[in-house]
């Protein structure tokens, strides 16, 4: 009989959003702008053992109520080697750039379905981090700014490491 893999989700999380705390890295979603785009602090995953799959949600708030039904919060993963960043990004939470974005591994959009200011718009999906260190990449592609309260908008990144039986 052949041995099955299942998922085994650990109780390490990896959170990303406005304020640093354990396991955190920085990312200043805080009233992040129309179509801005913003980059983490990078994460050293370090030189261990780990899994290469994650799970991604992202919970995203808005200002106003300029959004419409259907636009997007797009993130994504800018993997590096310690010195090179996919996209060419820096080490630190920082303004990023539009024309960074094709350089980087998309994993996925939260699609707005509320038009409200407070309501969380949210989604999740599975993507893949093989090198040691990465950060996450947000741009804001609607018509509202993302919610000016810390820790109202943020990307929480969960290890799902398989498991032989």
């Amino acid at each position: 009989m052949a041995n099955k893999i299942y998922i085994n989700p650990t109780d390490e999380t990896v959170r990303t959003w406005d304020d640093t705390t354990a396991a955190a890295t920085t990312l200043g979603l805080n009233a992040l702008g129309i179509s801005a785009v913003r980059e983490s602090d990078r994460l050293d995953l370090g030189d261990v053992v780990r899994s290469e799959w994650y799970e991604w949600r992202g919970i995203f708030q808005f200002n106003a109520t300029t959004h419409t039904v259907g636009q997007t919060v797009d993130i994504y993963i800018s993997q590096s080697d310690g010195t090179n960043a996919d996209g060419t990004i820096g080490t630190t939470d920082a303004v990023g750039d539009i024309d960074e974005l094709p350089n980087m591994q998309y994993i996925g959009s939260v699609v707005v379905q509320d038009t409200n200011a407070t309501e969380d718009n949210v989604a999740s999906g599975i993507c893949r981090i093989t090198s040691r260190f990465y950060s996450v990449v947000v741009h804001n592609n609607t018509g509202s700014a993302l919610q000016a309260t810390n820790d109202a908008s943020q990307v929480i990144i969960t290890p799902i490491p398989p498991e032989v039986q």
